[in-house]
């Protein structure tokens, strides 16, 4: 992903397009076309991306070549590719192979992973996983093993994206992977939007219209975009990619959302689109405006579009028939101060929250024990809540560590700062909709990416 990948060209200037651009239009295109086969071309459509990953990569590509196990493990794990096991009836082969090569290139890289533990964020965030699987254990929870075995995998992921980044290049590889493989998603949404009954993929809710490609999960899906959208715009804020190229990875990351019908990953979207475009460098018109006066004209031109682009959404869904992108209006509502009929349609949600809040206070200490909330079918969207619930006051209060910790490593950057802080606000706020930040794999690489450069620093 280097320079104007992706742009759009009148013919005129077509010679000027990025070869990236044309590598990322060609495999968009053909695994759309893939597809037309069924959900067994998800393996194919897989290993098309994989294999064009050092062209789409562009300057990247060296660095890639250099850590390609590790590259490799980061580029799978965010785009959930594991999942094919399930599609492809290889019960866990995919998984056992994709964490065995992350853990052989771990090992290889062992003086990074040392270096590492001088984080105090990677050693707390190890300490609160070792103490949910303890917490699942003292409340004796059913699947036991595969809760122990989830939190290895996430810290797996978490130290893998870490090492990573502090190789030669990967600070600019790491946002390059993730952001690809969340854009690998956009044909297989389009595929389950468009001709849903011919791909046949299990991954809507109810038999509704809302895509979740190979997360699974409509809502994951959405947070996937969203983690693939910050981490482009820490590529944008480096000057990595240039504004066209960013811009086009906005609007894929838009449509994705848009296909997903997740209110929560819509916010959280326009919050990172427009603290990205906030922090853009200081080039051209924007080099000589004030920063102030920049973030007032892109605030306010939020707001005047927001409420208008809701109700066209909503009649957009009413026409085609898609009725769950009128949720999407709810949400810009929310934005610009009328959250009212977000939470009046949103009483599922609430109502698990409240039930939440009885439990916790039924057992404040130590809480359900790990597992508890998933078992008996109440989970509460809220990741603190979950915490709270599942592992008390002493978890939470573990936890609050982990946050502390991950905001003085990126206090301790020296480098596009700003940008580390919106990649982490934007896992940060998925806490508020969201309850598998600690048990879905990519869902620890912005803190892990995070940590991997605040190692690097002296002192």
């Amino acid at each position: 992903m280097n320079g104007a990948a992706g742009a759009v060209a009148s013919p005129r200037a077509l010679g000027r397009v990025s070869p990236v651009a044309w590598w990322l239009a060609f495999v968009l295109g053909a695994s759309y076309a893939l597809l037309a086969l069924g959900p067994l071309a998800l393996a194919a459509v897989v290993a098309l991306w994989l294999l064009a990953l050092p062209r789409l990569l562009g300057a990247q590509a060296d660095a890639f070549a250099l850590e390609r196990a590790g590259a490799l493990f980061v580029f799978v794990v965010a785009a959930e590719a594991e999942r094919l096991d399930g599609i492809l009836g290889l019960r866990a082969l995919l998984f056992c192979v994709v964490a065995l090569v992350g853990a052989g290139w771990l090992w290889r890289r062992i003086a990074d992973v040392r270096a590492l533990f001088s984080q105090p964020a990677v050693v707390l965030f190890g300490l609160f996983l070792l103490l949910q699987v303890w917490s699942g254990w003292m409340a004796d929870a059913p699947g036991l093993g595969d809760i122990a075995l989830v939190r290895l995998y996430v810290f797996e992921a978490l130290l893998v994206t870490a090492v990573l980044a502090r190789r030669p290049g990967g600070r600019a590889l790491v946002p390059a992977l993730v952001a690809l493989a969340a854009l690998m998603a956009l044909p297989v949404m389009a595929r389950e939007i468009l001709d849903h009954e011919r791909l046949g993929l299990v991954i809507t809710e109810g038999g509704e219209l809302r895509a979740g490609a190979l997360y699974g999960q409509p809502n994951v899906a959405g947070i996937a975009l969203d983690f693939g959208l910050a981490f482009a715009a820490v590529l944008f804020s480096d000057g990595a990619i240039g504004r066209r190229a960013f811009a086009l990875c906005s609007l894929g990351a838009l449509a994705g959302i848009l296909a997903t019908a997740s209110r929560g990953a819509l916010m959280v979207g326009i919050v990172i689109g427009t603290g990205a475009w906030l922090l853009q460098p200081g080039s051209g018109r924007a080099a000589g405006r004030p920063r102030l006066l920049r973030a007032v004209l892109v605030i306010g031109g939020l707001l005047l579009v927001l409420r208008p682009a809701g109700q066209l959404l909503a009649r957009a869904g009413d026409l085609f028939g898609l009725e769950d992108l009128s949720r999407l209006q709810e949400a810009t509502m929310a934005l610009t101060g009328s959250p009212g009929e977000m939470m009046d349609d949103d009483s599922e949600r609430l109502e698990l929250i409240t039930e939440a809040e009885r439990r916790i206070a039924a057992r404040p200490l130590f809480g359900w024990g790990t597992g508890a909330f998933m078992n008996d079918e109440l989970r509460s969207h809220v990741e603190f809540l979950e915490i709270l619930g599942e592992n008390g006051a002493f978890g939470a209060a573990l936890y609050a560590l982990v946050l502390l910790s991950i905001g003085l490593a990126v206090f301790r950057l020296p480098r596009s700062r700003a940008a580390a802080g919106l990649l982490v606000s934007a896992w940060l706020l998925t806490h508020f909709h969201n309850h598998n930040l600690v048990e879905t794999p990519f869902m620890s690489m912005p803190i892990g990416y995070v940590c991997g450069l605040a190692s690097l620093q002296k002192g």
